[in-house]
């Protein structure tokens, strides 16, 4: 049997009559845990304000090293989905998206060693805010000093 960090409160509630666990991408550790924790609040959005159902559900939306996480906590370490989001956060911090800023962006240079597909590859877009703000980059950048090949 696995243990439960959940405190007295939150193991001995009963979900509502007829309620379903909705149909959640699960977390498996490697992406955002923000971004996890706000759709998993989002899908959870008529039962927000039932903390006892949403740390009972979470659970549902991990797998992986992050089901095995949960498992490991220790017993009654989470009397609230605040307690469990900020223990989940923690634990996958260095998982979270880092936004460059405009700044840091500017300041990216191609080193003289580097070929045009390695020094691509260090600004990767990830979001269409990101890329809208790296193509033009990219292309100021490169035509700087233009690539006489991709290697």
């Amino acid at each position: 049997m696995l243990s439960t960090p959940f405190c007295s409160n939150i193991i001995h509630y009963k979900p509502p009559r007829g309620f379903l666990v909705p149909k959640f991408s699960t977390y498996d550790g490697t992406n955002d845990p923000f971004d996890h924790i706000m759709y998993y609040r989002q899908l959870m959005t008529l039962d927000i304000g039932n903390d006892a159902l949403l740390c009972k559900v979470f659970p549902a939306s991990l797998q992986g090293q992050a089901l095995s996480w949960f498992h490991r906590l220790p017993p009654n370490s989470v009397g609230n989905f605040r307690d469990l989001s900020e223990a989940f956060v923690g634990q996958y911090l260095c998982s979270a998206r880092h936004k460059q800023n405009i700044s840091t962006l500017q300041n990216i240079k191609m080193q003289d060693n580097e070929s045009l597909r390695e020094f691509h590859g260090c600004c990767p877009a990830d979001s269409s805010s990101e890329a809208s703000v790296q193509a033009p980059l990219f292309l100021r950048i490169t035509s700087q000093k233009p690539p006489t090949t991709m290697d």
